[in-house]
């Protein structure tokens, strides 16, 4: 209550002029640096999803090999004569 009647009464259309300034200024300041962590942290978000679509590719496209990995290799040794 005290603060708006401060505000209202107290100070000059040049004061709160010079004050609106501040605070655009310091907005202008925080919402700049924000801007930077959001892209910075997107940065790393896109970093890290391109490797794990890379991952998800190659296991795709050797997906049917790794599959049936025990069962093939059961196989060979099943086959392979073991030396005496």
């Amino acid at each position: 209550m005290r603060l708006q009647f401060i505000i209202n009464f107290m100070l000059t259309a040049k004061d709160k002029q010079f004050i609106q300034e501040i605070i655009n200024s310091s907005n202008d300041a925080l919402k700049k640096e924000m801007k930077n962590d959001i892209a910075n942290f997107q940065d790393v978000i896109i970093g890290r999803l391109d490797k794990i679509d890379q991952e998800l590719a190659v296991t795709n496209g050797y997906g049917d090999k790794l599959k049936n990995h025990e069962e093939r290799i059961t196989k060979l040794e099943r086959n392979q004569p073991v030396p005496a």
